[in-house]
């Protein structure tokens, strides 16, 4: 983790409380930026992100009132993902970019949607197996192995970047690259070939029924002002790779497991008292879900430059982490 002068703060809430979390992130920095213990250059504005894991909508009001199940929305309502549910064919390039199954925490839905573009681009052409049958993921990939395996890696090395970029909320930029990348993609099956007017229109028109707001960045609901201050709100995947002046890391709900929730799972490397690989040793089920849970606090609590706070359920602090060192941990408690 980065090095902060400042103490990790964790912020306990309750169900009462939860909409008060981020104002009150809010407030500290604004604190912590008068006192001059959070430096800020005058050129440049304070980097400052709430982030979250669990950033899927609730399904209905049953689960959108189930205060148990914690996600990025109940924090903060007006969170917006600009998606609609995820298919396998679009009119266009861009489609592929924006409209994935953002239920999984992983790139492969992003990787599933870019080789689907990649397939009906295949299509469009009417570039087929040497059995005149069209191309699957799978059967693109062995023929890529079998005939080329320098194609073979620049495809996956593409694919991957594209990936990345998504997560990241630069989807202009993997568009363009994906766009860049096509007809070097065509030429693995036929070189010199020229891409016809209704592949051009596929890769290069706008289609998506988007307006401009909902493919910039970020949406306009997601980025908020509080106390003069510009806070950006996003998942935990899309800041991969980011620092901050100051980073909230809100806890919610994944699964069930050797609890639900970082505070549940991570409790004994809260408490200084397990690694990880020694919690695994003691706990003989729920490995992957402690796993997951790990490489997500290090890519989120790893984040911050010089503030980094926590919210927490005060419930589940006072089951599993009242013990907590305070010399390490400063503790406010804005649950009443």
């Amino acid at each position: 983790m980065n090095e902060c002068q400042l103490k990790p703060h964790i912020l306990l809430f309750s169900d009462s409380s939860i909409k008060n979390v981020i104002p009150y992130f809010s407030q500290l920095v604004q604190q912590y930026k008068g006192s001059g213990e959070l430096n800020c250059l005058q050129d440049k504005p304070l980097e400052i992100k709430v982030i979250s894991w669990n950033t899927n909508w609730k399904d209905d009001e049953d689960s959108r009132s189930n205060l148990t199940k914690l996600r990025l929305e109940d924090y903060h309502q007006a969170f917006k993902k600009n998606e609609q549910k995820p298919k396998e064919d679009y009119k266009c390039l861009k489609s592929y970019i924006h409209f994935y199954d953002k239920k999984h925490t992983t790139l492969s839905m992003i990787r599933k949607n870019i080789f689907h573009a990649l397939l009906k681009v295949l299509r469009i052409e009417n570039i087929s197996t040497n059995e005149n049958r069209l191309y699957t993921i799978s059967n693109l990939i062995n023929h890529l192995k079998v005939n080329s395996e320098l194609n073979y890696s620049d495809l996956n090395l593409k694919v991957y970047q594209c990936c990345l970029k998504v997560v990241r909320n630069e989807k202009n930029q993997a568009l363009s690259d994906l766009q860049t990348y096509i007809p070097v993609f065509i030429s693995y099956f036929k070189e010199n070939h020229r891409l016809s007017p209704k592949c051009s229109d596929f890769i290069n028109n706008d289609k998506t029924g988007l307006d401009q707001s909902s493919q910039n960045h970020s949406s306009v609901s997601n980025m908020i002002e509080e106390n003069n201050l510009k806070i950006e709100i996003a998942s935990v995947h899309s800041v991969k790779g980011q620092t901050h002046d100051a980073t909230l890391y809100l806890e919610s709900f994944f699964n069930q497991g050797y609890g639900n929730y970082e505070s549940e799972r991570l409790r004994n490397q809260f408490l200084g008292i397990q690694t990880i690989p020694q919690t695994l040793g003691t706990q003989k089920t729920s490995h992957d879900k402690i796993i997951q849970s790990t490489k997500m606090a290090y890519v989120g609590f790893s984040r911050a430059t010089q503030l980094l706070c926590i919210a927490i359920h005060k419930a589940r602090f006072e089951q599993h982490l009242k013990t907590i060192d305070r010399d390490i941990w400063e503790i406010k408690d804005i649950s009443s």
